[in-house]
Order: C-alpha cells, then structure tokens, then sequence
C-alpha cells in the first residue's frame, strides 16, 4: 500500500518538474525565434525602400534606410549597397571602408567573384581619399594628462601624425591636458584628394581660481632637529583651546543582547512551526479516520489505502511538530536567558542607534523573522 502511494507521488512530481522545465527552457527559445524574425522582417523592408530610392537617384534619402536594413541583420549585399550608396554621396571614406569590410566578408565566404569586384572599387577611391593628419608638438606631448580627440573620438600616440582617410566637411580637432586650457580647432575637407595637417601647439596653463590665489604658496616646514624659537613680538592673546568630544564606549552588552533577541526569534520560528505541524497532524489524523473502520472497541482498525497514506502522513507531521516544539524552547530559552544576562543597554549616540529589536510575523505565505541591531 505505501509503496503504491509512493510511486504515485513521485510520478506526479515527475511530471510537474518536466512541465516546469519545458516552460522554462522552451519559451525563451520561441520569443527569441520571434524576435529574429521580426527583425529580419523589418531589415528586409528597409532595403528594398533603399534600393527603390537608389533607382530614383535618391542616394541620400536611401543611404540611412541601408545603414539601419545593415544594423538589424548584417548581410554582405546590403553592405556593399551602403558601401555603393555612400560613394555616390561623396563620403568616400566611409564607403572605402565598407568595400574593405566587403572584400574580407567575401574571401572568407569563398566568393571569389564578389570579392575581385569589390577590390575593384576599393582600388579606385584610394587615389580620391582625402585624409587628415593630426601632429602633436614635443611642447604638448610633455603636458600630464594630455587627451586628443578628433570628432569627440580619442587619438591615441600611435595615432598621431598618421594621416588616415576622412569623409569631407569640417572636423573638430581638440586637445585637454591636466592644469591647461582646452585648445580646440575645426579642419575643413573641401575637396577629394586632399590632405590636411592640423598641429596642436603648446597648451596655455589654466588660469588660477581666486581661492587658489588667495591661498598662496604652502608655508615652508623646518628642518628635521631645528627649534623654533619665540617671536620678540607681543605674542598673541591666547585663545580657548577646543576640547575634542569624548568617543562614547561601546555598550558591552550589545553582542549579548543582539544574540539573545536573535535566538529567541529563532525559538519563536520553532514554536510557530511546530504548531503548524501540530494542525496538519490533527487534520490529517481526522481525515485518515474518516476513511477506516474501527472494531472491537479500537483494538483493530481496517483503512483503505488512501486512508493509510493519510494516517502515515499524520504521524510524520506529529513527529515534525514535536521536534519543532523541543527546538523551539530551547531556543527561546537560551535566548531569554541570553538578554537577562547581557548588562543594561546605554542610552543610544545621537550620531548612532543601539538598541535592537526583532519580531516574527505569520502570514498567508509563510514565517518571516524581523529585526534591527
């Protein structure tokens, strides 16, 4: 009978876990499906719009809609459509780019043809890249913390002096350093095939702020082993010498006091958990009855097998609730006797609190321990 019951419980639980797991491991997997698909969805749309445009010889209205069709699902068509699109825009070099990006996708691929092509085109905007070189002076490169940026992007030292391939327009160039002003220019691309320098000269110290003025120069420390000897000056009229506040002690008894309050709660949670124990045996015992017939005055007692698995679990409950109880008490006990021993709290810091407090609450979901120390 109770290995029947046994088998049952444990298939139910069998298929409750498997339920579990199929909704854990199997949703994430469809939206994340869906969500590729939408994605690609929408790239897609914004391609064919592009090449609509680019039909028209609306290259600069088709050139963004490429940009964002190429960030939502990268392909290598759509990366050379940008690359192509951006040509006829003039932004040589960010179309120089894109055609490198091309040639490597497409090698690795093994399309050889596509990848001849789009050499090709990479070959024949070299000679019309305008490029832009940013020098430091020796004057600024011994400036601490020295920082250089072109359009808001860092240059590192191996950067400088490299004249690297720009789209045309203007270019901030700026330069920061710790203790100086901030020097910042605008390098202007007019045409293809240019090539701009832009120098960065020393970099002006930072103007004092009026407290740093008013402070003047630290006043000089003497010598190790020199005493300092009077002013012949009338010396001053002495002045109230503060007296630090006096560090309140610790309270001795707080570690005590805080370990009883935590054992008694903990005895509070045994008791509150044997008495749950306690219900569940009662009502299990009452319902076990119910389905048993007792004869001979209750010297023998003859119960279905649901009845069995009931009366089982009752005297598991009762063993629980009973465990829980001793626990419980002594818990609580040793917890009381824990704050009687401790000494008496001193008044609390104004700066700091040290009382101490802790509460058990029952509710609906469960027993809760709370407390501050």
């Amino acid at each position: 009978m109770k290995s029947g019951v046994l088998f049952r419980s444990r298939a139910r639980a069998a298929g409750l876990a498997a339920c579990i797991l199929t909704t854990i491991t199997g949703a994430p997997g469809a939206r994340a499906d869906a969500g590729d698909a939408k994605r690609k969805a929408d790239a897609r749309a914004l391609f064919e719009e592009a090449r609509k445009l680019t039909r028209e010889g609306k290259y600069a209205e088709a050139c963004p809609k490429l940009a964002a069709s190429l960030q939502l699902n990268a392909g290598i068509g759509t990366q050379f459509y940008l690359a192509d699109c951006l040509e006829h825009v003039g932004q040589l070099a960010s179309a120089w780019i894109n055609y490198l990006e091309v040639v490597d996708a497409t090698k690795a691929a093994g399309q050889k043809a596509r990848e001849e092509y789009a050499r090709a085109r990479v070959d024949a905007l070299q000679p019309r890249l305008s490029r832009l070189a940013v020098v430091v002076s020796d004057e600024a490169r011994r400036t601490p913390g020295l920082e250089v940026r072109r359009d808001d992007a860092v240059l590192v030292e191996a950067q400088w002096g490299i004249a690297v391939p720009v789209d045309p327009g203007p270019h901030k160039i700026s330069a920061t350093a710790t203790g100086a002003k901030r020097w910042e220019t605008t390098a202007a691309i007019e045409r293809e095939g240019q090539t701009v320098t832009v120098t960065i000269p020393p970099l002006e110290r930072a103007a004092r702020t009026p407290t740093q003025a008013a402070s003047g120069p630290p006043a000089a420390s003497p010598l190790a082993g020199t005493v300092l000897l009077p002013s012949t000056a009338s010396p001053p009229s002495p002045e109230p010498r503060a007296t630090a506040p006096e560090k309140p002690a610790g309270d001795p008894g707080s570690p005590l006091r805080t370990a009883g309050l935590v054992t008694g709660g903990v005895g509070l949670v045994g008791l509150a958990v044997g008495a749950g124990f306690g219900m569940t045996a009662l009502s299990k015992n009452r319902e076990g009855t119910g389905h048993c017939d007792v004869s001979n005055a209750g010297a023998s007692k003859a119960c279905t097998p649901e009845g069995g698995a009931l009366l089982d679990e009752s005297k598991t409950a009762a063993t629980l609730s009973t465990v829980s109880f001793i626990a419980g008490g002594v818990a609580l006990a040793t917890g009381a006797a824990l704050v009687l021993l401790a000494p008496p709290a001193r008044k609390a810091d104004p700066r700091g609190r040290t009382d101490a407090a802790a509460s058990v609450l029952l509710g609906p979901d469960g027993i809760s321990l709370v407390g501050r120390w």
